[in-house]
């Protein structure tokens, strides 16, 4: 593929390389200034370069099935994305995200996340997010993940991917009203009494381990 050519498109705003073997980013990516969706999945791709930042009109930013496992802290000044997708709910990788997520204000998918204090802590600023999938969930972080959660009146998905043995008290999360998909690896405690308590019928529980 003839990257140079993106010069000539710099009005481009959507770019897909899902499938390609490439295995570094062009930097002519960077000069997309109208960008909005980048898809990554399935590249060669083992890290995202600082460039990454500057299409700060980018929406959407797919890297999943990649080996990318870290994100730069460039990543901070696209204030416009909605949806983050970095790994699959069903897969076991996480990528880590070192940045402050509460500028996301606009997010509605956060999929792949590794979890971390600072991560736990700063979910709940992101009150449009509908589409959660955290993972390296343990016992030292589960307290405030779920404070954070159960502050989100408009979460429809969740997933929880712990570490091994790791449990989590169901009764946790006490306020996943809106919920419609739950899907938690893990050893859940209290999970039936947990269910009949909560407000939401419509939901169904996906690969739970007791």
């Amino acid at each position: 593929m003839k990257y140079f050519l993106l010069s000539k498109f710099k009005l481009l705003s959507l770019f897909n390389l899902e499938g390609v073997p490439i295995k570094i980013l062009p930097d002519s990516v960077g000069n997309l200034c109208l960008l909005h969706y980048l898809g990554l999945r399935r590249t060669k791709l083992i890290e995202l370069p600082s460039f990454i930042g500057r299409p700060i009109t980018l929406e959407t930013l797919d890297i999943r099935d990649t080996s990318i496992r870290d994100l730069p802290q460039d990543l901070e000044q696209l204030n416009k994305l909605r949806h983050l997708l970095l790994a699959s709910s069903f897969d076991h990788k996480v990528v880590n995200l070192p940045v402050d997520i509460a500028s996301f204000k606009d997010l509605q998918t956060l999929a792949g996340v590794k979890l971390t204090k600072r991560i736990g802590e700063n979910l709940k600023e992101l009150q449009q997010l509908q589409k959660l999938s955290v993972g390296k969930v343990n016992s030292n972080l589960l307290n405030q993940l779920a404070i954070s959660i159960n502050r989100m009146e408009s979460l429809r998905s969740l997933t929880i991917k712990c570490d091994l043995g790791e449990q989590i008290l169901a009764r946790s999360f006490t306020s996943l009203i809106e919920i419609q998909m739950l899907r938690i690896e893990g050893e859940v405690l209290d999970m039936l009494g947990w269910i009949k308590n909560l407000k939401s019928d419509t939901f169904r529980i996906e690969g739970l381990c007791s």
